[in-house]
């Protein structure tokens, strides 16, 4: 059996995961919103077990199946990253992607991060940008190279946000019946 480290990020949408993900690229197997590609986590497991990286899976569903999570990873590590749920609604409907049911996965989010967060890494989402708590998470991973400092620094600079109007022009074409891959007119 592989007994490497797999480590699960679980967070709200708009808490920095994506910035996150691209902090650990260069020295962790770190994949970001993949749950949903793996309806049946043993896939998962399959392709996590063969990278010999520290695995990280960086997910905003991720709270939504950790019974499953649990079953299949069972000696996987959590990383919470908490952001003030008002903060996200605000930004997920100035983005016109707000969930009808968001307080209902505030709700669920919250009650199992509070339960995660006994024994693994809970950070606030804007500490993410002090380098000093960022390797302090880097080596809660496990360290496999030196922290890079000038990444970080360098990361905290570029914003990593999807251009909004772009994406949301293409769910617009999607939602009419446009969603092929022909060219638009």
């Amino acid at each position: 059996m592989n007994n490497k480290r797999t480590t699960f990020v679980v967070a709200l949408p708009r808490s920095r995961t994506c910035w996150l993900n691209n902090l650990l690229l260069p020295a962790f197997d770190a994949r970001h919103e993949v749950m949903i590609d793996y309806p049946d986590l043993s896939a998962l497991r399959t392709s996590v077990d063969s990278d010999e990286r520290h695995s990280v899976i960086v997910d905003t569903t991720a709270f939504q199946r950790l019974p499953e999570i649990r079953a299949a990873f069972p000696h996987a590590q959590y990383v919470v990253i908490r952001r003030d749920p008002a903060e996200i609604e605000n930004s997920l409907a100035a983005i016109g992607m707000l969930p009808v049911t968001f307080d209902d996965l505030v709700e669920q989010f919250e009650t199992e991060a509070n339960v995660l967060s006994i024994r693994n890494f809970d950070i606030d989402w804007r500490l993410l940008s002090d380098p000093d708590i960022a390797e302090d998470l880097w080596d809660y991973l496990g360290n496999p190279s030196p922290f890079d400092a000038a990444r970080h620094k360098w990361l905290c600079g570029v914003s990593v946000t999807l251009r909004m109007d772009a994406f949301k022009a293409r769910m617009r074409e999607i939602r009419r019946g446009r969603g092929d891959h022909a060219a638009s007119p």
